[in-house]
């Protein structure tokens, strides 16, 4: 008798996503950061690719700078999906936004870099000295948690400003390799934490690695049902293309951005990422394991302890859903073996 209901279960599911896909294309606007490898990359294939087409979706990609107006975009109604960092996805949930995390996204490194000649070799070397740091990126609450396990105290030990990540690259510019003006460090993300320090410019002092998430609105999911997994697939899809299409993902990611990295920056910055080294669909994994959910949940704390936000999201897990994810994965299982060989580049 249970396996009967898998099975009508496993059939009902299977349905659901073959009608999303001979209906009308969904409109789904997706939120992503033009600057952020490598959720960049994971955009461009799904705007580049028909990907989305194949599973029933039509995407409306809008671009954003960083999380702060993403999740602006998110609370005004205008997008249905966003590419986020932890931290300000929990921001976002903290607000009491209707939206669920729904995947992981990717790994992205965060780092703490000082001059590549500087006399500070280690995190308590900052004792004393002036930091500039992003206020509400993920990167921060990396940097002020390697700080305190050094054994100081960020707000009587040191001076902290709040620089963004575009006025660093400005400061780093105008210094030479011993120093740089009126900063004796800085807490960054990649690209430019691989960037920096591949051309010499920075030296890694201390890194860290962010959970980054897929969340999505409920009023977008109780709306078109089946469009989250047909998201999810697709996005698992994409993963699988990028993987074997580095360099094709790089240079639309690159033109897309205006940026002059070579190839070894973004491959620097893609090394942590799992996903990459899958050789079949069925290898791509955007679950989040109990640790991931425990760097969540630590984003959550961080917030409340800061006073970024009114109301402490004390059990994170209670605003993730996985299980569109798991009806994405069996979807995507029984997928024929040409699935694969019907993704094409889009005009």
């Amino acid at each position: 008798m249970k396996t009967m209901k898998l099975f009508f279960g496993a059939v009902v599911m299977l349905a659901a996503c073959a009608a999303i896909a001979a209906a009308e294309p969904v409109p789904v606007r997706i939120g992503w950061q033009t600057s952020w490898a490598t959720q960049g990359q994971m955009a461009m294939v799904l705007k580049k690719t028909n990907i989305l087409e194949l599973n029933g979706l039509r995407g409306d990609f809008k671009g954003f700078t960083y999380g702060g107006p993403l999740n602006e975009g998110a609370l005004a109604g205008e997008l249905d999906v966003i590419f986020t960092a932890d931290q300000p996805a929990c921001m976002l949930l903290a607000k009491g936004a209707k939206w669920k995390i729904i995947g992981r996204l990717i790994y992205n490194r965060v780092g703490t870099i000082v001059p590549p000649a500087s006399p500070i070799n280690k995190m308590a070397d900052l004792k004393g000295k002036t930091v500039g740091i992003p206020f509400g990126a993920a990167a921060q609450r990396e940097t002020l948690k390697a700080l305190k396990k050094a054994g100081l105290d960020p707000a009587k030990d040191l001076k902290i400003q709040n620089i963004g990540i575009y006025e660093q690259v400005a400061v780093i510019q105008k210094g030479d390799n011993n120093a740089w003006p009126g900063m004796d460090a800085f807490s960054t993300w990649d690209p430019p934490l691989a960037e920096l320090a591949l051309s010499g410019k920075a030296r890694v002092l201390d890194q860290g690695l962010v959970t980054a998430v897929i969340v999505m609105s409920e009023d977008f999911m109780a709306k078109n049902p089946g469009a989250a997994e047909a998201f999810l697939k697709s996005y698992m899809t994409a993963y699988h293309y990028y993987a074997g299409h580095q360099q094709e993902a790089n240079a639309w990611f690159k033109a897309e951005a205006r940026m002059e990295a070579g190839p070894e920056v973004l491959d620097l910055a893609a090394s942590v990422e799992p996903n990459l080294k899958a050789k079949t669909l069925k290898a791509v994994n955007i679950s989040l394991s109990a640790k991931d959910i425990r760097n969540i949940q630590s984003a959550a704390d961080f917030i409340h302890e800061q006073k970024q936000a009114a109301s402490h999201l004390k059990d994170v897990s209670k605003l993730i859903d996985l299980a569109p994810l798991r009806r994405a994965e069996k979807a995507l299982a029984a997928e024929p073996k040409d699935y694969p060989s019907r993704i094409k580049l889009l005009p």
